[in-house]
């Protein structure tokens, strides 16, 4: 089984570590001592912000909304097969919040 929670946390650092422009991200490890463990990624952009949520199970939520009006920008339900598919998400986050992938 993959675990997803210790690849949000490298996509995180492998993000701020290139130092590319767009939005910031921050990611946290859940409580590892409850039923369904789960880490989040945290992305911060000019116009947008939003987070993803990913469980050990591979459920995984994404939701972003605008900065000036609170209106919801993704919200978006995916369950994760692949790492690949872990890293979609995150991208999708990334543009949702005004960024770019490229």
């Amino acid at each position: 089984m993959l675990n997803y929670l210790d690849l949000l946390m490298e996509w995180t650092q492998d993000w701020n570590g290139v130092g590319r422009p767009g939005p910031s991200a921050r990611a946290q490890l859940g409580d590892a001592n409850v039923e369904k463990p789960s880490a989040w990624l945290v992305l911060e952009g000019e116009d947008a912000a939003g987070q993803l949520t990913v469980w050990d199970s591979g459920e995984c939520e994404l939701e972003a909304y605008r900065v000036a009006d609170g209106a919801v920008v993704m919200l978006e339900h995916r369950d994760l097969s692949t790492a690949e598919d872990l890293w979609s998400a995150c991208q999708a986050l990334v543009v949702a919040c005004g960024g770019t992938t490229g």
